[in-house]
């Protein structure tokens, strides 16, 4: 699997074996915050949304000289026939980790491309559908592709082809008022399973016209993480998401009478599984009063 992580300077790339003991290797190493990794069907290339130099970028999949794509766009996604990439027009909008915003904002639209840079074309137009539109991922016989779409009113699963023919809404009115995000198809094609009011969502559609077959079913229970980034294995037996767990540590630090930092800081509470946020000194300075935000709910063994 491939995936971005913070390493004190920024988001890389990095990938690993599926398996709790698999072997870690980084991928990319420029400070560039490297987002939204994902693999060629044939295993040899990453693309990649740079969030600080702009655009889609290419490296091969164990690491080399990267080279990029587009100079615009993010959340790139390959056809399993490794010939296109589609991707969302906007980049991304806010890479803290408590951020339940979505990945796209308005004037966003769904655009494809081939992998050496040619033949790319915008298969979605502004206003239709309503909002921005962003998250795309393609169908296994790649006739269609699902996206999300969010205008601060609504946020809703759309499908259409890949020439722009063929719009279709698979959400439902009661996912409306909840933030839609990452909708993929099954490996089957016959379901659409995307993240919404944290937790996960299935819609089983055709497999031929992508056409809905159904309402919604949530299929796993609400916590308190904003669930995201899904990915089916190949068989289709695993999802793969990210739920982001939020900690910090306080400390403080002595300061000068000119206000400059005296030695190191002193931990006053650990990282303990939760947010320890807005601290503030009593009037004499002997105490302080902060908010220690709860940890996420854990599901329950067995859900």
């Amino acid at each position: 699997m491939a995936y971005s992580a913070d390493t004190g300077k920024g988001f890389e790339i990095f990938v690993r074996q599926a398996s709790p003991d698999g072997q870690e290797v980084q991928i990319t190493s420029d400070g560039r915050q490297n987002l939204q990794p994902t693999g060629s069907p044939d295993g040899k290339l990453l693309a990649y949304h740079s969030y600080s130099r702009g655009g889609i970028w290419l490296i091969p999949a164990l690491g080399g000289i990267a080279r990029q794509l587009t100079d615009f766009g993010a959340h790139p996604a390959w056809s399993l026939d490794n010939q296109w990439i589609v991707f969302q027009s906007n980049p991304v909008t806010n890479i803290s980790s408590n951020s339940d915003a979505p990945s796209f904002s308005r004037g966003s639209t769904i655009w494809v491309i081939h992998p050496d840079g040619t033949g790319a074309r915008r298969i979605t137009s502004l206003g239709v559908p309503p909002g921005g539109h962003g998250d795309p991922s393609w169908s296994p016989d790649g006739k269609h592709i699902v996206f999300a779409t969010d205008d601060d009113i609504r946020s809703e699963v759309w499908s259409i082809a890949p020439d722009g023919t063929g719009l279709a809404r698979l959400s439902a009115p009661e996912t409306h008022q909840f933030l839609v995000h990452d909708p993929i198809y099954s490996p089957d094609g016959k379901s659409v399973v995307f993240g919404a009011r944290h937790a996960l969502w299935q819609i089983h559609v055709s497999p031929q016209t992508s056409a809905p077959l159904g309402l919604p079913v949530q299929i796993s229970i609400a916590s308190d993480r904003h669930i995201k980034n899904l990915a089916f294995s190949r068989d289709g037996k695993r999802l793969l998401y990210s739920a982001p767990v939020q900690t910090s540590t306080m400390l403080s630090v002595a300061l000068s009478s000119a206000g400059q930092p005296i030695g190191e800081p002193t931990m006053l509470r650990p990282d303990v599984g939760c947010r320890s946020s807005l601290p503030s000194f009593s009037p004499d300075a002997s105490h302080i009063v902060f908010f220690p935000a709860a940890p996420a709910r854990q599901p329950k063994s067995g859900s």
